[in-house]
């Protein structure tokens, strides 16, 4: 998809506008036929009364087999409006008395006012709905199903940069408002040269959060993202009872967007997460509720995958694949982005990952984290970049029929 769609500017986008596939010819056989594909012989063997009835019929048919509502509501607004243009422009006289100029410049007003007037009818939906159907109850994070581990534990993966305090104080001040008990955060980096890192532990030592330095040597792994996300997901399946049940990847220049409004979108995330879980019956132990759907994704790259923990070990051993000095990728497998590998995992189609099935990856229909470090970045090959990839951007994933959406309309 373009820009033009919503990656770059929100305002042109709509959920439910993507949220179907616009596939088939039915709505152009709709428009073909109501404006100017009647033949002769459909209109003098039918009267008005009964081609209403036949077309709509033949409407309601296709609608049902493409299973696209939108898509069709959205053509019948459209070829309505040019219906009635051009029955405006039969009627009227398109000479102008007065001036004998003719009449061209009337009829491109008329036909450029219906569309402006089809455009509307469009989009007073989505100002109406938020009026009439205000949200019904208040979100709360699911509570941890085993205390006292936590429920969810905000990964930051941070890693030297230009203008680093800045982006890092951002980041970090943007989550601690939702921290709590269940909700943990807990800052990583693998650099033992990362002044930014130490100066905002001091600045947060007042705070529950974790900070922690990986200084352990690796030398049969090459130095790089690969190894440095192994180790990070190593660490964290090693923390005993503090090892949180879901993990949520983040950079550490991927604020969350628009204070409450971004974090809403990610506790009904959670709770369709948590909702997939079995109920606790018999001998049922901690093994065996895993839930049915195993990550969410709210952000873009490798920020915002939320993993469950039963995932980590088997990340663990990919990512480590990859990073070894001695190749160990099958022959004829090219290696992946850090990333997508992740990503891979998660919409199961990484063969040692769990395969995909209909309960599979949740994610936000916009993006609901910020990319502030564009213009500073920790790749020195990289080029920067000030609008890759802001809040409310339509999400990478969206359209993809093995996701399921979380419509966050309304917030930006």
């Amino acid at each position: 998809m373009s820009r033009a769609v919503g990656w770059a500017y929100p305002g042109l986008f709509r959920h439910y506008a993507l949220y179907e596939m616009s596939s088939g010819f039915g709505p152009m056989l709709w428009a073909y036929l109501e404006i100017t594909g009647v033949s002769d012989l459909w209109k003098t063997r039918m009267t008005p009364k009964l081609r209403t009835y036949v077309l709509s019929a033949l409407y309601v048919a296709l609608c049902w087999l493409d299973n696209a509502p939108w898509t069709y509501s959205v053509t019948i607004i459209l070829t309505t409006t040019i219906h009635l243009a051009q029955t405006v422009l039969d009627s009227r006289q398109w000479q102008d008395i007065s001036t004998t100029k003719p009449a061209i410049l009337s009829q491109f007003r008329l036909r450029v006012g219906g569309a402006v007037i089809a455009l509307l009818l469009v989009s007073i939906p989505y100002s109406l709905l938020p009026i009439l159907f205000p949200p019904a109850r208040v979100l709360a994070m699911p509570q941890t199903p085993f205390p006292p581990s936590p429920l969810l534990d905000i990964l930051i993966l941070s890693f030297p940069r230009p203008n680093g305090a800045l982006i890092l104080n951002t980041t970090i001040s943007s989550y601690l408002p939702h921290l709590s008990n269940d909700i943990r955060l807990s800052l990583y980096t693998y650099s033992t040269d990362h002044p930014v890192f130490q100066e905002m532990q001091t600045a947060f030592q007042d705070h529950d959060i974790t900070f922690h330095v990986n200084r352990d040597p690796r030398p049969d792994a090459l130095d790089g993202h690969y190894l440095h996300l192994s180790e990070a997901f190593r660490w964290q399946n090693e923390r005993g009872a503090q090892k949180a049940e879901w993990t949520m990847l983040v950079e550490d220049d991927f604020p969350i967007c628009g204070a409450d409004a971004g974090w809403e979108a990610v506790v009904r995330v959670m709770e369709i997460l948590e909702g997939g879980r079995p109920s606790e019956t018999g001998d049922h132990k901690r093994l065996g509720r895993i839930p049915k759907r195993r990550g969410g994704f709210v952000g873009t790259g490798g920020s915002g995958l939320i993993l469950h923990r039963s995932l980590l070990p088997t990340l663990i051993y990919i990512l480590r694949t990859h990073a070894d000095r001695t190749p160990r990728l099958p022959a004829g497998v090219p290696p992946r982005p850090v990333d997508v590998i992740v990503q891979d995992c998660l919409l199961g189609k990484d063969p040692m990952c769990p395969p995909w099935r209909e309960e599979g990856l949740v994610i936000t229909s916009r993006l609901v984290m910020d990319h502030i470090g564009g213009l500073a970045s920790t790749n020195k090959y990289k080029p920067p970049n000030s609008d890759q990839w802001r809040c409310g951007w339509r999400h990478p994933f969206h359209g993809l029929p093995e996701v399921e959406v979380v419509p966050v309309e309304g917030l930006w």
